[in-house]
């Protein structure tokens, strides 16, 4: 059975990566990945960063869902349903 990797980078974690950094992690997975993009207006760069690794590997990118709560970064509950949605 393959596994499967979600890999969600938060606004508060870029301090601590770097897409070298995330670029080594990602060699170290085996099976599907999954790439949940950062949001295009807190981290612009990062998000392009994230974009360019997927790519490579051929992993699979999910924008951010729709459906935000009202900080307008976290998901909803219905917003974490759509993200689960599209790993299937």
């Amino acid at each position: 059975s393959s596994k499967n990797t979600i890999i969600s980078l938060g606004s508060n974690d870029w301090d601590k990566m770097t897409s070298s950094n995330l670029l080594e992690i990602r060699k170290k997975i085996d099976g599907k990945v999954y790439w949940i993009l950062p949001s295009p207006s807190l981290k612009p760069l990062e998000r392009q960063a994230v974009i360019e690794i997927a790519h490579e590997f051929h992993d699979v990118i999910i924008d951010r869902p729709k459906q935000l709560s009202p900080d307008g970064i976290h998901p909803t509950y219905n917003g974490y349903r759509e993200l689960a949605e599209k790993t299937k």
